[in-house]
């Protein structure tokens, strides 16, 4: 049986969550070498100060932290638990600190991580109607295979945090190849469709696109404006989805 859309809009939100968190939270540490989505990857000359540096970096980590969690899918709900704070206090700092749009999309990121608090919680707090798409991911169905990959998955990215003082090329290496293994899970999900593939295909292009999106740069100055156009064809792909879902569920009920 296909994801539902409500499924598989989760199942985005949270690589969407993930993703967004985890290279925010390196492109801090590592600004030389990881790219990012949203946010300053650097603190402004006009903020710096001893106690705002600290809190810079203990954010990057937070952020890094939540990111793997959410990425995993199997520990997303404590992911998620870590976002919903660390989300508010990045709002009221960059709202305070006058970052521009910055505190508009933090406001939508607040959104989704609490939206999707809510589908843990509902999924687990009613057992017999426990959904079974959020019972796969957060693994107690005993698949031993994809919690390896997981474990493999969490193991690279955590190694790349604790290398993070040494910034090299590595970092990029371990950060795709942990991506890599995560699309090789996904794509292996026996209830997606062909057209749901298409996205996670989609979304790991983009991911690799800013993960090495700095040297890549370097060969192609327009490179991440390139990468940017896989958004809105992600966009519509989805919403074909969308509408493909429900009329084959018309379709079955006629």
């Amino acid at each position: 049986m296909t994801y539902s859309n409500k499924n598989i809009i989760s199942l985005f939100f949270r690589l969407v969550l993930g993703f967004v968190y985890l290279t925010a939270g390196f492109s801090k540490l590592a600004p030389d070498y990881i790219g990012n989505v949203i946010g300053p990857s650097r603190v402004p000359d006009e903020l710096f100060s001893a106690c705002v540096l600290y809190l810079f970096y203990a954010i990057a980590f937070l952020q890094v932290v939540a990111g793997i969690l959410v990425l995993s899918l199997r520990y997303a709900g404590a992911g998620l638990l870590l976002l919903l704070p660390l989300t508010l206090v990045i709002f009221i700092f960059t709202l305070l600190a006058g970052f521009g749009a910055t505190p508009l999309i933090n406001v939508v990121l607040l959104g989704i991580t609490t939206f999707e608090i809510y589908r843990e919680y509902y999924a687990f707090s009613n057992q017999e109607r426990v959904n079974p798409f959020l019972y796969y991911l957060s693994g107690k169905i005993k698949n031993q295979y994809s919690k390896k990959l997981t474990q493999i998955i969490i193991g690279l990215s955590v190694l790349s945090l604790f290398t993070v003082l040494f910034p090299s090329i590595h970092l990029n290496i371990l950060l795709s190849l942990a991506l890599g293994l995560l699309t090789f899970m996904l794509l292996r999900l026996s209830h997606l469709a062909t057209i749901d593939k298409v996205l996670v295909v989609l979304f790991t292009l983009f991911g690799l696109s800013v993960l090495n999106g700095i040297w890549l740069k370097e060969i192609d100055p327009r490179f991440f404006y390139k990468a940017l156009v896989l958004i809105p064809i992600g966009t519509i792909i989805g919403l074909l989805r969308m509408v493909w879902y429900r009329y084959k569920l018309k379709k079955q009920a006629g």
